[in-house]
């Protein structure tokens, strides 16, 4: 998310956080961490909710409280819960390649964002300032605008 909207507004809830995440987020001033357990009022005032806990039984929970709520929520690995879904996005420059398989298979997803950042063309970050891009087969082809 964070790479996509670095300046997005970001709550995170949690009952401990990793080291990993405690420095990340030093980059990031609109990330705030509240050290707690999870309560219904956790969910009011926000846009979206995304439940990403190892507990099935609290994911849920926090799914209800999101949906009484009216809030459109995402929770992880469980594709009838959630209201979006998270693709992958490759960014070349101006280039923008959004990738999704609706929440059936995110390790697919990965994978192709893998392939894409690999083997889109640096040049095509340029291309993009005044032409439109094209992609067939394992061929690129620009037209002039």
């Amino acid at each position: 998310m964070l790479t996509n909207s670095p300046r997005a507004r970001i709550t995170v809830v949690a009952t401990w956080f990793s080291n990993e995440l405690e420095e990340l987020v030093k980059h990031y001033p609109d990330v705030e961490l509240v050290q707690k357990a999870f309560s219904c009022g956790d969910v009011f005032g926000k846009d979206l909710v995304i439940a990403a806990t190892n507990d099935r039984e609290l994911n849920h929970c926090i799914w209800e409280k999101a949906k009484a709520a009216r809030i459109l929520i995402n929770v992880a690995d469980t594709p009838e819960l959630c209201d979006f879904y998270l693709g992958s996005i490759v960014r070349k420059g101006n280039l923008k390649i959004a990738i999704s398989t609706n929440g059936k298979s995110p390790t697919v997803a990965k994978r192709l964002k893998e392939v894409f950042q690999r083997h889109c063309p640096t040049r095509w970050k340029r291309c993009c300032k005044s032409c439109i891009c094209c992609v067939t087969g394992s061929k690129a082809t620009s037209t002039k605008r």
